[in-house]
Order: structure tokens, then sequence, then C-alpha cells
């Protein structure tokens, strides 16, 4: 009947579709309320979407027997999340489109790229025949798209999807999708075509992600170029490896690879629980001389935290020190800082915070300056497309031209209203106005600090909100230097007031957030207490372990 076949399709979009919204509707329900569920239901939303796009796709492909129905049905669905998320939606929990303003269709593709896949897996499987080829072709390509989105686009986000592998395993894991897409489909559209496949799905794939990247594109050539050699060399050998046509006919109902939708799930799933390596941190570029040449960079990093429940605070300062350090020991291309590192939290998308710093450099010819930054960054949550991004906000850099090293330097980041001010102090003397920022519409006006969860506990079970350390482009490597870190503190009242506990955090535990830290590992960094809530940071064989009270 007529009826019946206007409502056949609809059953596949209801599927895919329903269980989509209904989640993220009842996760706007628990934000709404402020109930603790959010949390749990907002980190489940990704993982439902992905799980919803691909059993629906393949059972549509299943039900309707047709390839382009269930492609059609599928895309509907998609598109309808994205209007329900980014548009027909309240504006306290509207999904982020991103720096670039791109996110809704970077994320309609690849879930529309998961359903395309899934639904050319369902008819495959229940529709005997030869397939047509160019249908082929396109389940291949969004295989490719689908399995390939997640090392790309943690690629192009600043962030390693596979460490201490990378870029080397997102590099495989291209060749072997490539190498598998393009033999499944030459016999059904030629070798030429089938061999360029991959690389044109790679490089739409990176016209989609650069916008993430637009500060930092040109770091990213080496990894870019790896990637799209490994495509390239995989497509070119998968299609030597092809079946021939006969034996392609004679495997109608495998006419796309079912070890490519194997692999699909699999890396899928691995996209659901593998942490990705986030680091959000500047570096010098160019000689202390010149202008504007701090660039986001990836320094190794090791310092302390405040241990205690989690609050909040108008401002954080630290006084700090090089006294006793022979700055020739620091490398010519490298540096030495100390500093202090805090969280403020944005009012409302999910997953997205901020945080700023207040660092002071010395180079090997001594000189020294000063440095802020400001960062937005997101989690690899759904509210923000799936994946982490980062964006530098703010950074200003000064010489500071003192003629010693043994004196001290305050730092001070302090809130008036919607303005972050810092201001330095050099030996207990007057505080003078370094920068100011006036700081997106969505953020909160004051700090976090203590610890998320009011616990000092391992990987990513907590963040820590108000961190103070020392960074390098790469350690030192030898003894001869230090930096003395005195009374990090917050303002109470009218005056500013220690903190009451300090913990030691390497590089790769001093999480601000979710998935970001503040730089990798720095090894033979002792930490020393100090009376008086101080701490002391240098060379050491030994080291000082995660998670050390140090008062």
């Amino acid at each position: 009947m007529r009826w019946r076949s206007a409502v056949r399709p609809l059953l596949p979009f209801l599927w895919t579709f329903a269980p989509m919204y209904g989640t993220e509707r009842l996760a706007n329900y628990y934000f709404l309320g402020k109930d603790p569920a959010f949390y749990t239901i907002s980190g489940l939303r990704l993982e439902v979407f992905i799980i919803s796009a691909l059993a629906g796709s393949v059972a549509a492909g299943a039900f309707l027997k047709s390839l382009r129905l269930a492609v059609i049905t599928q895309s509907a669905a998609v598109l309808s999340l994205m209007a329900g998320v980014y548009a027909f939606c309240d504006p306290s929990v509207c999904y982020s489109a991103a720096p670039d303003g791109f996110e809704p269709v970077r994320l309609a593709v690849f879930l529309g790229a998961v359903g395309v896949s899934g639904a050319s897996l369902g008819t495959t499987a229940t529709a005997p025949g030869r397939r047509d080829g160019w249908s082929v072709a396109l389940a291949a390509s969004a295989g490719f798209v689908a399995i390939a989105w997640y090392p790309v686009i943690f690629t192009f986000a600043g962030a390693k999807l596979l460490t201490p592998f990378d870029p080397w395993a997102s590099v495989a894991v291209l060749f072997l999708v490539a190498f598998a897409t393009s033999a499944a489909s030459a016999p059904a559209i030629g070798r030429r075509y089938a061999s360029v496949m991959a690389p044109a799905a790679l490089l739409l794939t990176f016209a989609l992600s650069a916008g993430i990247a637009y500060s930092y594109l040109e770091g990213l050539t080496y990894d870019i170029l790896l990637m799209v050699a490994s495509a390239t060399v995989g497509g070119a050998l998968g299609t030597v490896f092809a079946a021939p046509e006969r034996v392609f006919k004679r495997r109608s109902r495998l006419s796309v690879s079912f070890p490519l939708f194997a692999s699909l799930a699999l890396v899928l799933l691995m996209t659901l629980v593998v942490i990705p390596d986030a680091v959000s941190g500047i570096v010098p570029t160019a000689a202390p001389s010149a202008q504007d040449r701090m660039s986001i960079g990836t320094p190794v990093y090791a310092g302390a935290f405040m241990d205690s429940s989690q609050g909040h605070a108008g401002g954080a300062q630290v006084t700090l020190s090089f006294a006793g350090t022979d700055a020739g020991v620091i490398q010519a291309d490298n540096f030495l800082a100390g500093g202090i590192g805090v969280h403020s939290a944005g009012c409302c998308v999910d997953g997205i915070d901020y945080a700023y710093r207040f660092d002071l450099y010395l180079f090997h010819d001594g000189n020294e300056s000063l440095a802020a930054s400001g960062w937005e960054a997101c989690d690899d949550n759904a509210a923000c497309g799936g994946h982490s991004w980062k964006v530098l906000l703010l950074s200003v850099e000064k010489q500071l031209g003192r003629q010693s090293l043994e004196g001290n330097v305050t730092v001070r980041m302090e809130w008036n209203g919607g303005t972050l001010q810092w201001a330095y102090s050099l030996e207990d003397g007057p505080f003078v106005n370094f920068t100011s920022f006036a700081v997106p519409g969505p953020e909160n006006h004051d700090f976090n600090t203590g610890v998320s969860g009011g616990v000092s506990l391992s990987e990513q079970k907590a963040a820590y909100f108000f961190q103070f350390g020392v960074m390098s482009r790469y350690p030192i490597g030898q003894g001869g230097w230090r930096v003395s870190f005195n009374c990090p503190s917050t303002p109470s009242e009218d005056a500013w007031t220690c903190i009451p506990h300090a913990t030691s955090v390497s590089g790769q535990n001093s999480y601000w957030k979710v998935i970001w830290r503040w730089g990798e590992n720095y090894p033979n960094v002792a930490v020393t207490p100090q009376e008086f809530e101080s701490a002391v940071f240098q060379y050491s064989a030994m080291g000082t372990g995660d998670f050390q009270r140090l008062w």
C-alpha cells in the first residue's frame, strides 16, 4: 500500500534520530535543573551519537535494502540532530560552532560518513547482486573518512591521539584504511580512480579541519605530509592487490570489504576510549630582542598545585626567583620559565573553559621576559563537535631588563569585573601594570582554585585549577639552575593569603581541565619544600614523583 511505502523510510530515520536527540534533551534537562547527573549524561552523548549512527544505519540498510534510500534517511537523521543542537535550541545549551564557526559541518560530515558506511554494510549483507561501482566508491570513501577523522582532527587540534606512538600510529591507520578501501573499490570503479580515492577523501578531511588550527597550521606541516604520503601509498598498493573483476563478481555480497567495516567498528570504539594527549603552551620562537615572538608550542613542565577542595578566587599570585641560577647552563635555543597557571570556567557551553598564565622567562644570555597568555579550549565533548580544540586568546611578552637574577619577582593576575589584569613587582616593591584583557562574554569572572572533586588523584581523575611550576622548550638536563617559589596565594578580603597545601605534579598529570595540560614531562626535576609555604625546583638525577605533599 502507498501509505506503507511512505512510512517505511520514516522508521530508520526515527530509530537513529530518536536516541541521539533524546540523549541530548535529557542532558539539557539535567543541565537546566543543575542536576549533577548532567556531567555523566554529557560525557556519554558522543558515544550515543556514534553508536546510534553506526547501528542505526546498518539496520536501515538491512531494512530498506536500498543504499540510496538508507543514506537519505540517515542523512536526514544527522541533519535534524545538527539543527536541534546548533540552531533550534536554548542559547544556554546550544553547541559551540568553534572558533571558525564550522563545527556543525564537521560533526555532520563525521556522523554522515559513519552513516553511509553502515548503510552500505547493511545493504551489502541483505541484498545480493552486484553493486553499482560508484555506490561502492561512495561507501568506501565514507568508511575512510569515518576512520581517518579522529587521527586527523586531533592532529589539527594540536593534540596527539595515540601517544607515545604519535604520529606513526595515525600514519599506520591511514595507510591500512587507504589500502583496504582502494582494494575493495578498484574492481568496481577501476584502479586509476581507486588509487586517488583515499588521498582525495583525506584532503577533504584536511579542508574541514584546518579552521581550528589557523594560528599554528604551519607547525603541522610534517604531520600533514606524513598522512598524505601514507594515504597515497596505501591507496596505490591497494589497487595492486585488488581482486580481479571476475572474482569481484562472484563476491557480490561482499562488494564492499567486510574487513573494512570491522576496522571501522574497531577504530570508532577506540575513539571512544582513547584519551588524547593535549597541551596548551607557548614557547619563544626568535631571539630575545624580537617582538611578538611567542607562539603555540609544547613545553616540558614540572609543577605543583593548590591541594584543597574546589573553590573560587578573584586572583592568583606567586613570588619567584632565579637566584642561584647560572643562565649559561640553559641551551642557546632553550629557556627556563617559572610562573602560575589558573583555570577559569565558561558559564554555558559544556566542554569550553579558559585558563591564564603569567610566567617569567630566562634565556641563555641572561635576558629575561615576562609573558602573559590566555587560552580558550574545549574537550573531546559532543558540544564541541566531539573533538578538542584550543585558541590562544592573548599572548603579550615584554623584556624585564633586570641587572641581576638574585632578586625576586612577584607575578599577579587579578580580576576587575570582566577584565583580567596582569601586574608584577620587583623586590617586594609596588606593583606595575603589565597588561589587561577583557574576557569573553560567556566566561565566569573569577578563577577556579583547588582540585575538581576535592581530592588529588591520578591521570584523568581530577583537574588542578591553580598550579605553579617551571617550563622549558626541552629539558636543560644538568644542574646549575634553580627556581624558588614563595607563597603562591589568592586574595582574601584586603590581603593575599598563601595557599594552605601544595602537592607536586609532573607534566603528564598537570591537567588544568579534562584533557588539557600545561606541558609534557620534565624529567630530573626535584621539588624541595622550604619553610613558610615555599618550594625550590632544580635539577636532580632522581627527580620528585607526582602527588608528593610539599606543605
